[in-house]
């Protein structure tokens, strides 16, 4: 799937991982496909990572900037509209600050985004949960803060980590919890976005 995705279309990829012996095995894997990438990590001063990001946009053969959570952290890629999550933290947070290196100020185009992951594991629940529960991967930038507070007060990774232990083997089990706490994040969400419109409507009324 990885392989399809990057090859399919002649455009840049973004590739999210969490784990460095990861990032070396995807960039190994397209290297055998012909595939040039670079890799972004936490090892690369300030200067490298400004030259690798010229690089990745400038030199037509490269194809993908492989990328872990800290090789991430405070960079703009929006000339870039493909971003692929090999893995995916249970930190939507996170995820969030994975999607804001392309869906940004500057972006000019539709953002993709690819979650991979395995049937029957954990980061499926998690990309059901946030894709059809909260929308998270369609919110525009500007909708982002609203999810965040509510996430802020809810810690998905606790509750994962909470059914695990509490929840027998059956993966109905553990999907009805984790659908359960969907719905409430969701009604959560809800209920704040009302309150939020109310105080720009009273807000707008008493100016």
């Amino acid at each position: 799937v990885l392989e399809e995705i990057v090859s399919r279309d002649n455009e840049k990829v973004i590739i999210f991982t969490e784990f460095l012996a990861t990032q070396q095995y995807i960039m190994a894997r397209l290297a055998n496909l012909g595939m040039k990438s670079l890799p972004f990590d936490g090892s690369s001063s300030a200067n490298r990572k400004e030259w690798l990001k010229g690089l990745f946009r400038e030199h037509p053969n490269v194809k993908a900037l492989v990328c872990t959570e800290t090789g991430g952290e405070g960079i703009n890629l929006q000339f870039c509209r493909t971003l692929i999550n090999y893995d995916l933290p249970w930190n939507p947070m996170r995820i969030e600050q994975r999607i804001g290196r392309v869906h940004r100020l500057g972006q000019t185009r539709d953002v993709r985004i690819f979650n991979l992951y395995t049937k029957n594991t954990v980061e499926e629940h998690i990309v059901r949960l946030l894709a059809e529960k909260i929308n998270l991967f369609q919110t525009v930038v500007g909708d982002l803060d609203l999810i965040l507070d509510v996430f802020s007060r809810n810690s998905l990774e606790q509750h994962i980590l909470a059914t695990m232990r509490s929840a027998s083997s059956e993966q109905s089990e553990f999907r009805r919890s984790i659908d359960a706490f969907g719905d409430k994040l969701r009604q959560e969400l809800e209920s704040e976005a009302e309150k939020r419109s109310l105080d720009r409507l009273l807000f707008s009324d008493s100016r």
